[in-house]
């Protein structure tokens, strides 16, 4: 699901790429990459309260991610 989610991302499918990403966050909620992927896309998609979630919620997981 990451990797398809990564692929709509580059080609600027940012709603399609959320939508893996969090395909991806239902199977393994501890999914590092897939929250900071998917916070990425809805900043793309001009959603930060959504990505600031998402950022949040992966220092949650990871202490030492920095978010932005």
């Amino acid at each position: 699901m990451t990797s398809r989610g990564m692929e709509r991302f580059e080609e600027g499918k940012f709603q399609e790429a959320i939508d893996q990403f969090t395909k991806a966050i239902a199977l393994d909620p501890n999914h590092a990459e897939a929250w900071q992927r998917r916070a990425e896309a809805y900043a793309q998609l001009g959603r930060p309260k959504q990505a600031e979630d998402d950022r949040r919620h992966l220092q949650g997981l990871d202490p030492s991610s920095s978010p932005g």
